[in-house]
């Protein structure tokens, strides 16, 4: 008898209009553009195997791009987790401002090198955003579901690849230094998915594979 695994897909969501370089207010509140929500339709029409677990981020553009696949099956139980995107900058700073218009702020946050810095009320440190990051690999390690599909963000997604592959023992300058290296090396297009997988009688999560050709094959 064969070793049973175990899948978890985590998903960036689809095109939004930040991503589209429009001006945003609130971080949970940023919609899906038209493009993405073609983008999250055509991700489930594509999609080959039912999942049996549907997990989310609580921010709107990811519950958008999870609609489609929830609509696809309906009966697969659905759950909404803290896996929200690092917001680092506070949102009072952040009114009416572009990708374009925030470079700045980006630059002088990641510049500091601070891991215990916090822009205000609504913004997280570096820490905390990593104790979040491998808070929820600790949940994914205790489910139990064979075939887990997450829908969350960019960032997010990048800080717990990176937590698998490098192992960090410290967060500190350097590790921030790190994880912002990682980000700038390895891509996530919107919808693009990271392939986690794990044999049954082992807690280890593997990194399977990153697909961002949008060409869903289970394998």
């Amino acid at each position: 008898k064969g070793i049973k695994m175990q899948d978890i897909w985590l998903v960036r969501h689809a095109e939004s209009l930040a991503n589209a370089g429009m001006a945003t207010d609130s971080y949970d509140a940023i919609a899906l553009t038209d493009k993405g929500l073609q983008q999250a339709e055509q991700l489930a029409n594509k999609w080959l195997k039912q999942p049996d677990l549907i997990i989310c981020s609580p921010y709107l553009r990811a519950v958008q791009t999870a609609a489609a696949l929830q609509r696809k099956y309906p009966n697969v139980p659905s759950q909404t987790w803290a896996i929200q995107e690092f917001t680092y900058l506070s949102q009072a700073n952040c009114q009416q401002t572009t990708t374009t218009t925030r470079k700045p702020l980006v630059q002088a946050y990641w510049e500091r090198l601070d891991v215990d810095y916090c822009d205000g009320e609504t913004a997280e440190s570096f820490a905390d955003f990593i104790a979040r990051a491998r808070a929820a690999l600790l949940a994914l390690e205790n489910e139990t579901a064979n075939f887990v599909t997450l829908f969350g963000h960019g960032q997010f997604m990048h800080a717990m690849i990176w937590l698998l592959w490098h192992k960090p023992v410290l967060i500190d300058r350097h590790a921030m230094q790190s994880f912002y290296a990682f980000m700038q090396a390895v891509r996530l297009p919107n919808t693009a998915i990271i392939k986690l997988r794990r044999l049954a009688n082992e807690r280890t999560l593997y990194v399977g594979g990153i697909d961002v050709a949008h060409v869903l094959q289970f394998n």
